[in-house]
């Protein structure tokens, strides 16, 4: 009798997956272009694509008082190479430190796995049950959901520290070395359990895993299911990472306003407000104390200087867009459910969290997304050597072209297969234009209006005003 997980290895797991992960990474490319495109655009609506100048220093910025030899002036200036160096190089030792912490929980989490597997679910249980072969993998994905939350949250706040004691002198600066640190952990943090089971959980272990005995083997088996479980463990974090956004964004702020509401009510009760206004207030002037009222009663955006609501959007869209893309071999699903879960994040969690639950923020300009574009570029270029490698050594499809082609069978279905993407996505590349046409032009014309308006000013004559006053 077929069982659940020979089901999900048939519907995830069989010969439309090469083509739909090359459709996949492709579309990951025309999607990054096209908003390239957008951007482009939103720079002339707004009038930021000639956004540039020379940025003032960071308030925060410990230098070291010296004579500007152009200005004459005294400025702060940065600390020694050797000194901004060794910062460098400190900040660098603790965020591999807590990558090894990730690679430590995931061994926690695996040694767990198989203990439930071999030592408390048994055959019985497995035969009576029906889908009770995936509880292992479904509690461990949970417990490393948690995992991730956890760590994610901790490093916010050590992250935002080790930036600061950089002492970097521009905001751009800072925010540069905040993203690729937040990036290089959430990266690690989010995907390392994924990449085990993807490619190293297929390895042949004598002593059994970390050495705890040749029973506690862990592999992909007979079944081949460490696609099986790979879906399953995507699946998982997805929507508990979600579920959890939503909870921290929306949920969280709506208690601490009504916590609030209650606040201000006990204390009126308790006569300890003071009445504002007074008695020949006009309706309008009542009503805009009452939203005065109201905001204050909404909790701040940024509940706490390290946590950056801005930084911690873009960190999370793109790793959800990470989940998407480099496993979209694993879980064809993902791009549904990251497309269920952004259009409800969008009214429920952005948009009332902006409008109604929070104090509005303060508007900051910028000329794009900045480096996160670039992220998006590094996680496209990973997609398809993960997918590759998915498709070619641990999918189904690639162990029968094994069985029939041998060894070098899969490795040329891996190099055709990332050839062949890689060229498709360069040709998106190539071919579409970063600025659209229309907005090439307006911003010519804008510079003709703005020459011709010089020639004339300087072609003008001067008149001088002779008159003298008595």
């Amino acid at each position: 009798m077929t069982t659940f997980s020979d089901w999900m290895v048939g519907c995830f797991d069989n010969r439309a997956t090469p083509v739909f992960s090359i459709i996949i990474c492709v579309w990951g490319t025309v999607f990054v272009e096209l908003w390239k495109r957008r951007q482009a655009r939103l720079q002339y609506m707004w009038h930021v694509y000639k956004l540039e100048g020379k940025e003032p220093i960071r308030p925060q910025f410990a230098g070291k008082l010296q004579e500007d030899p152009v200005t004459k002036q005294k400025d702060k200036v940065d600390y020694s190479r050797a000194e901004k160096r060794s910062k460098l190089a400190g900040s660098g030792l603790f965020v591999a430190f807590m990558i090894l912490l990730v690679l430590a929980s995931l061994v926690a989490v695996t040694v767990y796995r198989l203990i439930f597997e071999h030592d408390w679910l048994t055959d019985d249980a497995v035969e009576s049950l029906p889908g009770s072969s995936l509880l292992p993998t479904l509690t461990a994905s949970l417990i490393q959901a948690c995992i991730i939350l956890l760590l994610k949250v901790l490093y916010r706040w050590i992250s935002w520290q080790l930036t600061r004691f950089e002492n970097h002198r521009t905001q751009s600066q800072f925010d540069a070395s905040l993203v690729v640190k937040l990036f290089a952990f959430n990266f690690a943090n989010s995907y390392v359990a994924l990449f085990y089971i993807a490619f190293f959980r297929s390895a042949r272990y004598e002593k059994g895993f970390v050495g705890l005995g040749s029973k506690y083997r862990d592999s992909c088996g007979d079944t081949n299911d460490c696609m099986t479980m790979l879906t399953v463990q995507v699946a998982v974090l997805m929507v508990v990472l979600s579920l959890h956004k939503f909870a921290g964004d929306y949920l969280w702020p709506w208690i601490k306003k009504k916590w609030n509401e209650y606040r201000d009510r006990k204390n009126k009760q308790d006569g300890d407000v003071i009445e504002l206004g007074h008695p020949g207030m006009t309706q309008g002037e009542k009503e805009l104390i009452q939203h005065i009222i109201h905001q204050r009663q909404l909790p701040q955006l940024d509940m706490q200087k390290w946590d950056n609501y801005l930084l911690t959007e873009y960190s999370d869209k793109v790793i959800m867009y990470g989940y998407l893309m480099i496993f979209a071999a694993a879980f064809p699903l993902a791009p549904l459910l990251a497309l269920i879960v952004n259009l409800l994040y969008l009214r429920l969690g952005d948009a009332k969290r902006l409008m109604w639950k929070t104090r509005r923020p303060i508007v900051q300009i910028a000329k794009g997304i900045g480096i996160w574009q670039k992220l998006m570029y590094f996680i496209n270029a990973v997609a398809v050597i993960s997918n590759g490698f998915l498709i070619a050594f641990t999918s189904d499809f690639g162990k029968e072209i094994g069985e029939r082609y041998g060894q070098d069978g899969r490795l040329w279905l891996l190099v055709v297969f990332e050839h062949a993407t890689f060229i498709f996505m360069l040709v998106v590349v190539v071919f579409v234009p970063d600025v659209p046409h229309d907005v090439q032009v307006a911003k010519r014309r804008d510079k003709v209006v703005i020459d011709q308006a010089i020639a004339k000013t300087m072609k003008k004559p001067m008149v001088l005003d002779t008159s003298v006053q008595a």
